[in-house]
């Protein structure tokens, strides 16, 4: 239950608005999220 209530608002939020979710990925420095910020960084052509 408390896991659902952590995850369920960020999921929601890459749902609803998945570009601003990504710019935030791409701003965190947490090394949980470096493998999303690549992985968008590829997919926008900005990383080999």
């Amino acid at each position: 239950m408390i896991v659902a209530c952590v995850i369920l608002p960020f999921y929601l939020w890459q749902v609803i608005d998945r570009k601003s979710y990504e710019d935030f990925l791409l701003k965190s420095s947490s090394p949980l999220s470096r493998d999303s910020r690549n992985e968008i960084l590829r997919q926008r052509g900005e990383l080999p």
